[in-house]
């Protein structure tokens, strides 16, 4: 990524599409062998993983041993927190969005 960051080329890891490459492999490839999968199963991964090959992921959390951890300064939140719930006034009454 120091590349990336210096206004050079991107590293082949870098990209999205290296991502789903590994994914790919690893469930066409390297589960059915770590796993011992049978060759029916060792199929019906591989048809799975065709399907998985464009993946996205909106958030992740990081944990550790104590728990989830902090963002990192590298991280970049555009949107900020999702709200799961109405905001509530200090008298609790709910405010619905119209």
């Amino acid at each position: 990524m120091a590349g990336a960051e210096a206004g050079g080329e991107r590293d082949a890891a870098d990209l999205p599409g290296h991502a789903r490459r590994v994914l790919y492999d690893a469930m066409a490839e390297m589960w059915p062998v770590l796993y011992r999968f049978d060759e029916a199963t060792k199929a019906l991964y591989a048809k799975t993983a065709k399907k998985f090959r464009i993946c996205r992921v909106g958030r992740l959390v990081r944990t550790g041993p104590d728990g989830p951890e902090p963002p990192r300064p590298s991280d970049v939140d555009e949107y900020g927190p999702t709200k799961i719930h109405p905001p509530l006034l200090e008298d609790g009454t709910i405010i619905h969005a119209e």
